[in-house]
């Protein structure tokens, strides 16, 4: 018999690591905005916003589904 999972648990929160990536990120966009470099400062505002998103993505949407043994077919 399997354990019932039917999935693999992921992470519950995003991963600080990439959060502080997004923010290292955001902070040299605006650096880069005020420096006049608009381009390069939208270049990294979108890097950042990937950043997160894939940050968020890895987070499951809620609790890993179980099979509990009222679910399973009743044996013969």
């Amino acid at each position: 018999m399997t354990s019932g999972r039917l999935e693999p648990p992921r992470p519950k929160r995003p991963s600080l690591s990439l959060i502080l990536t997004a923010v290292v990120i955001w902070t040299a966009a605006v650096i880069l905005g005020v420096l006049g470099w608009w381009i390069a400062a939208a270049a990294a505002a979108f890097c950042a916003i990937l950043v997160i998103a894939a940050a968020l993505l890895r987070r499951p949407p809620g609790r890993p589904r179980r099979i509990t043994p009222d679910q399973l077919p009743p044996e013969h």
